[in-house]
Formats: C-alpha cells, sequence, structure tokens
C-alpha cells in the first residue's frame, strides 16, 4: 500500500520521498520481512501457550470465572488497543491540519509561478554581469519579473548581522537580525504586499543602503504603527 500511495504523496506535497534505494533495497526488505515473520510469532504465542495449557476435557466443561489477574490483563489490551487508536487518529488529524497549514496559509509573498534556482556568486558579484543577466532573463518570452537576491527569501539565512538603533525608545543595545541582499525588483516579482514606504529604486543613489523591515522586525522594535518606520 505504501508503495502505491507513496507517488501520489509525492505529488501532493511536492517532495521526492522513496521507500527503496540502490542502497538499502535488499536490506530494507529483509529487515521488514522479518519484522512481519517475528510479530506473527509473537501474537501467535499467546494463545499458542494459552491453548497448550488446557486439557481437552475442559473444552467441554461449562467456564468458569475469570481469576482476577485474567481479567486485570485483558482489560489491560482493551485499554491499550484503545488508546493506540486514538493516538493515530490524533495524529493523523494533527498532519491533515499541518497539511491544510502549509497549503493555505499566507506567507506574506506569492509562491505560485515562480521559478528560483542558484547561480555563480562570483559571476553576480560584478553589477555589469547582473544587469545582463536579468536583461537575458527577461528576453525569454514566459519570463515577466525577475529579481537577483542573495539567498532564498524562506529557509537558510546566510547573512546575520547586529545593529543599533537611535531614537526609538526601550532600544538601547545591539539587536541581532538576519538580512536578505535584493534588487530594486524583489519585491515585484514576489509580489510583496508594503505595510508602509515604498519598494527599492535603482534610480537614487540612496537606496544601495536602504533597508526594508519586515513584521517581525516591527514587533522587535516595538514599533506599532509601521508607518514611523
Amino acid at each position: 500500500m505504501t508503495l502505491l500511495i507513496l507517488p501520489v504523496f509525492n505529488e501532493f506535497t511536492g517532495k521526492d520521498i522513496r521507500l527503496f534505494s540502490a542502497s538499502n533495497g535488499l536490506p530494507f526488505l529483509l529487515f521488514t520481512l522479518g519484522c512481519a515473520f517475528l510479530f506473527s510469532l509473537i501474537a501467535g504465542l499467546y494463545p499458542a501457550f494459552h491453548l497448550a495449557k488446557m486439557r481437552p476435557i475442559q473444552a467441554f466443561k461449562p467456564s468458569t470465572a475469570p481469576t482476577k489477574s485474567k481479567l486485570s490483563f485483558r482489560q489491560f489490551l482493551v485499554v491499550f488497543q484503545f488508546a493506540t487508536c486514538g493516538a493515530l487518529i490524533a495524529g493523523a488529524i494533527i498532519v491533515n491540519a499541518q497539511f491544510d497549514f502549509m497549503l493555505t496559509k499566507d506567507l506574506g509573498f506569492t509562491k505560485d509561478q515562480t521559478l528560483l534556482f542558484r547561480t555563480n556568486g562570483e559571476y553576480l558579484n560584478d553589477p555589469q554581469n547582473i544587469a545582463t543577466f536579468k536583461k537575458q532573463l527577461l528576453a525569454e518570452s514566459g519570463v515577466k519579473t525577475a529579481s537577483i537576491a542573495s539567498h532564498r527569501i524562506v529557509g537558510d539565512q546566510a547573512y546575520y548581522g547586529s545593529y543599533r538603533f537611535e531614537g526609538i525608545e526601550g532600544i538601547n543595545e545591539e539587536m541581532g537580525m538576519g538580512r536578505l541582499h535584493i534588487d530594486e525588483d524583489f519585491i515585484q516579482t514576489y509580489d510583496i504586499p508594503l505595510l508602509a514606504g515604498r519598494a527599492l529604486d535603482k534610480n537614487r543613489v540612496a537606496d544601495t543602503s536602504a533597508f526594508l523591515i519586515n513584521k517581525m522586525a516591527l514587533q522587535r522594535l516595538g514599533i506599532t504603527n509601521p508607518g514611523n518606520a
């Protein structure tokens, strides 16, 4: 069943999970068969030992009331089975909620129809190369916008530094924050809504050292009105 469902699961989640590979195919299969044999053996031991203790004549006699220890053991098995079933149901509900969160959560940017790929960092150190590279991308008929950034918008945090802020009440010490180096088309490419201010402008020299901060930075700085940032 796992082999049949796994392709559908990978397509749904965008992953490439494989049950078998060239390195672990045979060992994993032998391990699975061994576990199946072991569990089958253990499952059959209890009734086998129980029946072995009984004499054939007892099968035709009226059953006597079970002892307290046997009743307790049976109750334990029933409770254990119901508890296991409840845990599996709860786990399924949680996993379903997580997938629903992943598919419907507003990330704050548009990821649909967006292609992200790594480039040669040394090549892009030259601003002239960046302009040429973007021009070639935009010349493609299927490309609507393009942007260059130092790393991904989510996930890794390649740049992290300490910053000192002046004129903000309650902020007296340096504060560590991660940063993402972007170009003037980043906001448009990812369709990021701005709470206040404007996007970077390549025609303004001062924007080469300007910062755009997100809502988390606003919260850490204690700024309630985005316009005051």
